[in-house]
């Protein structure tokens, strides 16, 4: 018998493990709690990831990027500076608003960042 498998499993996998950080911190974050909050096995997992620290990564980044994406947008466009960081605060708190848990998870889990890419750390303050 074939298992189906989800397009969204990699997503699954890193919304479980923000939440989970979120909720227990990273050493309530197990593999086996991750695998049990999306209902599948801990290989599933390591079909994805290598590690638990691949996983971490991989959501801190793709969360830094939604960010770092809405923000290029807004350092584009030509208005006044005052008007510009404005905008730009705005967009931090409703990033904030929509999805407090990345946010945190982000804001509290700068640790999971490979020392080979630590650049992705400041590239909002850069953009800014």
């Amino acid at each position: 018998m074939m298992i189906a498998r989800s397009p969204h499993r990699k997503s699954e996998l890193m919304v479980a493990l923000v939440k989970l950080v979120s909720t227990g911190g990273l050493a309530a974050a197990t593999i086996r709690a991750i695998a049990n909050e999306v209902g599948v096995t801990e290989g599933a997992v390591y079909r994805h990831f290598r590690s638990k620290e691949d996983l971490c990564w991989a959501a801190y980044k793709q969360i830094v990027e939604e960010m770092i994406h809405e923000k290029e947008k807004l350092a584009v466009k030509h208005m006044p500076v005052r008007e510009k960081i404005r905008e730009w605060v705005q967009l931090t708190y409703e990033y904030f608003d929509r999805d407090p848990q990345a946010f945190s998870y982000v804001l509290f889990s700068t640790g999971c960042v490979p020392e080979s890419e630590q650049e992705i750390t400041h590239a909002q303050g850069k953009l800014f």
